[in-house]
This record gives C-alpha cells, structure tokens and sequence, in this order.
C-alpha cells in the first residue's frame, strides 16, 4: 500500500483537489485521480501553507491522506 498525502479545498460546496501550479498559478480539478500526490504529511503542509497565504484570492485547504494504489484503481478501472 502506498499512502499519499493530497491538497483540497472546498469551492462553492464541491472538493476541488489541488493538480500543482500551472501557467504560473495553482491548478485545481474535482476529481482525485489528477491531483499532486505529496510523499509526505510535512511536504503537504507545506505546499498548503503556501497555498493559503500566497494566492491573491485567498482559499482554505486541507490535507487528505489517501491509499495511491486504490485511488489509481479507481480511475483506471483496474
């Protein structure tokens, strides 16, 4: 098993999960299968520490622990 740590926040009542910056800002999709996978809790707070105190328009995100090989699973259908 392969725990991995993600990114989230909430956008008008949907979870939308951090995909990394893109374009020169951070990139956002509703589905887990394309977020950025952090190896660690402590890389996570970090990069979500980042997130809420430099975007112009301020957002709250949280931290998920999730199981990679079964999030993969899920969105390959294997």
């Amino acid at each position: 098993m392969s725990e991995k740590f993600v990114i989230y926040t909430i956008d008008d009542g949907i979870k939308m999960y951090f995909t990394g910056t893109h374009w020169g800002g951070p990139g956002y999709f509703n589905q887990l299968w394309d977020a950025y996978r952090f190896d660690t809790r402590q890389e996570a707070d970090d990069a979500r520490l980042w997130l809420d105190e430099e975007l112009v328009v301020p957002l709250s995100h949280a931290i998920e622990q999730i199981n990679d090989s079964a999030a993969i699973s899920k969105a390959t259908g294997e």
